[in-house]
């Protein structure tokens, strides 16, 4: 499939994406994806239903010695876990 510029701002990018992930995982899993506040309201577009719920456990950064620098990634999304 050709993208063109104009394809980033009409979904089609972020919709075949989607698309490859699921297919990558298994077309009879279930897709999780969490998405930033402003994001939000392009999954309904493409076909996704909004959970009620999601629960994340944040990683714990490793240890790199005594006088090591605090993980900056440690901030982002942990490991995520739930029922369907």
């Amino acid at each position: 499939m050709e993208k063109r510029p104009e394809d980033f701002f009409h979904g089609l990018i972020g919709r075949e994406l989607v698309r490859r992930t699921h297919d990558a995982a298994g077309r009879d899993t279930t897709l999780v994806l969490l998405a930033a506040p402003k994001a939000q309201s392009y999954y309904p577009h493409i076909g996704m239903r909004q959970h009620e719920s999601c629960w994340v456990s944040d990683r714990v950064p490793r240890e790199r010695g005594a006088d090591a620098e605090p993980d900056p990634a440690a901030d982002g999304c942990g490991t995520t876990a739930g029922n369907d």
